[in-house]
């Protein structure tokens, strides 16, 4: 009974803090294991024709999830929007505009270039478009990818937790 006390305590005094640094430590890792896109220069652009797209929403107890994909025919790998572009992809247009066989433009990091024929991988893309229509536009995605959204979020949890242990 006295080593379950202890238990308690122990989580009652660190879990909480040791939680919140670690989330605060994985938003760090997110951040700096991204791809470094500051230009255009840093994207490839790929083109091919079109054998599938999934876009999914997956409702969940507390959120839903969005799980947008495309497939080309000349490369194995899955194509994803990121759930950060999803505001910025015109959805109804592809799906009205694109059908199998249809060519579309992807760009990619150009990090992910070696991934490309990996059939077990996600790349994640910056911008869709087919001749003149736009679907995903780089213009919007970039910047968005490049807000460091994920620096503010790890400093403030692990001052989070720094602070609670400290509280407490």
């Amino acid at each position: 009974m006295q080593k379950l006390k202890r238990i308690f305590k122990w989580v009652d005094n660190y879990f909480v803090t040791v939680a919140a640094i670690a989330v605060g430590l994985l938003f760090f890792y997110h951040e700096f294991t991204r791809p470094n896109l500051t230009s255009k220069n840093d994207v490839l652009y790929i083109e091919g024709q079109v054998s599938d797209y999934s876009f999914k929403r997956i409702p969940g107890f507390r959120s839903s999830s969005e799980q947008y994909y495309i497939w080309l025919d000349e490369y194995p790998c899955t194509f994803q929007i990121k759930a950060d572009f999803i505001s910025f992809f015109y959805k109804t247009l592809f799906e009205n505009d694109i059908k199998e066989g249809d060519k579309v433009k992807l760009t990619i990091p150009k990090e992910y270039e070696n991934h490309l024929f990996d059939r077990t991988r996600y790349i994640f893309i910056l911008s869709a478009s087919k001749k003149s229509a736009n679907y995903l536009s780089i213009e919007k995605t970039l910047p968005k990818e490049n807000d460091h959204f994920d620096i503010y979020a790890g400093i403030f949890f692990i001052l989070g937790g720094i602070g609670y242990y400290i509280l407490k």
